[in-house]
């Protein structure tokens, strides 16, 4: 009856993922994405990121974002840049896999590409960061839990917002609007960071006047 059990617990229970996995997955992706993924995935500059909160990496940069469409056709060279210290190619790499690019795994690789723009001073970045912690797709066992904590997605969310990403401050609005985990229900606060949303961006969809 034990070994029974022990079957079953073994068929019914999912192994958790190892790195072995995702290295498997990337090498079988498409190029030029392979090379890029297989780069994210071995480099500690990207790897460190998925055992912290985004909203602790992130440091005020005078630097703008430059929006650039070439990352979904030259992966690679986007990818240089981003190690170079370039927020912008970090940031639009990460929406290259995410919009024109999708890949089934891509949170794996997107959030350590948001996250590092995050550091480098780009407010958007770690709110994308943040939610694709938090909502996007992750195999089995992989999913960051630092920055899914609900602490974590407080601050990042309330980092972002202070330096100036409408986003954020919509995303913090829902917490206390909702009362997350950690955090009491405060509609009046929510409605003050919904309103600092549109006063950041007015065009935004994070301006959402009506419907709350």
């Amino acid at each position: 009856m034990i070994r029974l059990l022990l079957a079953a617990l073994l068929v019914l229970v999912p192994l958790a993922a190892t790195a072995d996995d995702t290295l498997a997955w990337a090498r079988a992706q498409p190029q030029p994405m392979r090379t890029v993924l297989l780069r994210i995935a071995k480099d500690p500059a990207f790897t460190s990121t998925l055992s912290q909160c985004p909203g602790a990496l992130y440091r005020a940069s005078k630097a703008r974002y430059r929006s650039d469409t070439s990352c979904a056709r030259k992966p690679n060279a986007c990818l240089d840049r981003c190690l170079k210290g370039d927020q912008s190619s970090c940031f639009n790499l990460a929406n290259a896999m995410q919009t024109v690019a999708p890949l089934e795994e891509e949170s794996r690789f997107a959030y350590p590409l948001y996250a590092r723009a995050c550091a480098l001073g780009n407010a958007n970045a770690c709110v994308n960061a943040a939610a694709t912690a938090r909502n996007g797709s992750w195999r089995p066992g992989t999913r960051p839990g630092t920055a899914t904590a609900p602490a974590c997605q407080l601050k990042t969310y309330a980092e972002a917002c202070t330096n100036g990403a409408a986003w954020g401050c919509y995303m913090e609005g829902n917490i206390h609007r909702d009362g997350a985990p950690g955090t009491r229900r405060d509609p009046a606060r929510a409605d003050a960071l919904y309103a600092r949303a549109c006063t950041l961006a007015p065009k935004s969809g994070a301006c959402i006047s009506g419907d709350r």
